[in-house]
Parts: C-alpha cells; sequence; structure tokens
C-alpha cells in the first residue's frame, strides 16, 4: 500500500488545532518500520518563540507531533481506526543543540523503537538541513478509543 503523502492534511492525523500546529506534512513513512518523518517551517506566528527562535518547549512540541502523526497515520491508513490522543510519558536523553530561527524548516524523524500495549518509545532526531538540531527519546502513553 502506498499512499500520496503530500494529500494528507495533517490535522486529520493529530488531535491539536492551529495555531498549535508544530507539524506541515509528513515527508516520509516507512510502512516496513512504520518510521515517519515530517517537516514544520517556522513563520512568525508561530507559537512557543523566544527572542525570535523556536523554544525548546518548541522544539519538543515537534517532536511530540510528529509522534501523533505517526500514530495518527498508522490508524487512519494501516489499521483503519480512529485517531488517538497521546501524551508525553516521558523524555529521556533530550539534548538539543541548536534553537532554530524563523524562515528555518525542521525535519523531524521519529522511529518506534519499543510498543507495549497504549505505550510506546520513540527514537527521535530534529535537523535543519544535514545538521541536527535535537535527539532524544518520549515515551508516549495513549488514551484508549471509546
Amino acid at each position: 500500500m502506498t499512499i500520496n503523502l503530500s494529500t494528507i492534511s495533517i490535522t486529520d492525523l493529530i488531535p491539536q488545532r492551529p495555531p498549535f500546529v508544530f507539524v506541515d506534512k509528513i515527508i516520509d513513512f516507512n510502512y516496513e518500520t512504520y518510521a515517519c518523518t515530517t517537516s514544520f517551517l517556522i513563520t512568525e506566528n508561530c507559537l512557543l518563540m523566544e527572542n525570535h527562535r523556536l523554544s525548546e518547549a518548541g522544539i519538543l512540541e515537534n517532536i511530540a507531533q510528529t509522534c501523533a502523526t505517526q500514530i495518527g497515520f498508522v490508524n487512519k491508513y494501516i489499521l483503519k481506526k480512529d485517531i488517538q490522543i497521546g501524551f508525553i510519558g516521558a523524555v529521556k536523553n533530550l539534548k538539543i543543540d541548536n534553537f532554530t530561527v524563523l524562515k528555518e524548516t525542521l525535519t523531524t524523524n521519529i522511529e518506534i523503537l519499543t510498543e507495549f500495549a497504549d505505550m510506546k518509545i520513540a527514537r527521535c532526531t530534529v535537523s535543519i538541513g544535514n545538521k541536527m538540531i535535537a535527539h532524544g527519546e518520549l515515551k508516549i502513553a495513549l488514551k484508549p478509543n471509546e
């Protein structure tokens, strides 16, 4: 199964709504590993900015929403079920080496390392161009669908 990723609206996959959306589009999805890569252009309307830079909270939110995008994609297009709400259960070894500025595009990749029941552990990297600016792991707890 292959889906044209450019036709997917991110807000169909995640529970967040503007202006609190920190993912613009899916740029890659691996159907074997379920790894997901997204992009996000930093604009002047972006929330969580500090001194014209995306804050650490903004970068973490981008990572969390990339996880939500991956979960939403798997639920909607592979498992054929409703979107689930997730919560950050833990952040492990998150290192942010640099902050972005206006008009830069984040490329964020998540790879699911472990899944158990309604818990997932994802390895995350955030880059601008070829330079990695953040990496770490997130534990995501999913709210069961009702």
